[in-house]
């Protein structure tokens, strides 16, 4: 059927960390990295895209871009964000599986950040002979959600392992700055999705909000996502605050600092959702 134009796009970035060290340990080992690669990440990954109508835009050995292109008709061809959101949340199961394999061969873990970002208008192309080549401001925000600072990681005040945390560092007086401060980010396994790309997927589909009680009370969202075959996916976004660092200290800045969401990419808890929020949602966590 017609697709009707291109209304804007979504932008998913990776940025893959450890490969180089991967690659020396297993040529070391007279391994090829080439073919382990293609087995283990990037077959399964053209699948994905297959399955969720998604593109490759730029695949490097430590990045990679995707594309999800948003159609003016209606119904289906509307769901770029929600399954941009899909595909993200796979590609870090990907990451997952890849390394349950390096940990039985002995080999270096590979480390995933993921961005994604929203754009109401369609993208511009270029040509480099045959090839095309995508120009969207939204690779550069994707860029920025899915890096990890140096200062934060080297600091050591993030959770161990997976974690996604954006903080603001204020400026220290005299330097002159002309912003109140600068956001930093912690991503280890994380997707961070952007406040456009949330408020396009709240048009996409219908998102039920969740609360989660406790010591740390939390939000989420949680919708359903129809693929290219006509299959519903779950799909969960949760919710935080951005916080303040201060003096090498992370500290609440309670409920009245601006939120930033993240696409749960936890099967379990996605799982959990599917099979509950039609009875208790305010006890699915």
């Amino acid at each position: 059927h017609k697709r009707g134009s291109v209304d804007g796009h979504v932008i998913i970035k990776a940025e893959i960390r450890g490969v180089a060290e991967l690659g020396m340990q297993m040529r070391s080992r007279r391994t090829d990295p080439a073919a382990h690669f293609q087995r283990h990440l990037y077959d399964p990954l053209d699948r994905l895209l297959a399955q969720f109508g998604a593109q490759k835009a730029v695949l490097e050995g430590d990045t990679l871009v995707l594309s999800l292109l948003e159609y003016g008709a209606q119904g289906a061809e509307s769901l770029a964000v929600a399954r941009a959101c899909c595909v993200a949340a796979r590609l870090i199961q990907l990451a997952d599986a890849m390394n349950a394999e390096h940990e039985r061969l002995g080999l270096e873990h590979i480390e995933f950040g993921l961005g994604l970002a929203y754009a109401g208008v369609a993208p511009t192309y270029l040509y480099d002979d045959k090839r095309k080549i995508i120009v969207s401001p939204a690779i550069e925000r994707a860029g920025e959600l899915a890096c990890c600072d140096p200062a934060l990681r080297m600091a050591g005040k993030q959770s161990h392992g997976r974690a996604l945390s954006v903080v603001l560092q204020p400026a220290r007086r005299g330097t002159g700055e002309p912003t109140a401060g600068r956001f930093a980010r912690y991503n280890v396994g994380g997707i961070e999705l952007d406040a456009e790309a949330f408020a396009q997927l709240n048009v996409e589909i219908s998102l039920q909000r969740l609360g989660r009680h406790g010591k740390r009370p939390m939000t989420f969202y949680a919708g359903l996502c129809t693929d290219l075959k006509g299959e519903r996916h779950w799909l969960v976004v949760r919710e935080h605050r951005v916080g303040l660092w201060v003096g090498g200290r992370l500290l609440d800045a309670g409920d009245r600092a601006q939120p930033y969401y993240e696409v749960v990419s936890d099967k379990r808890v996605i799982d959990r959702v599917g099979e509950r929020l039609s009875h208790d949602s305010a006890n699915i966590f």
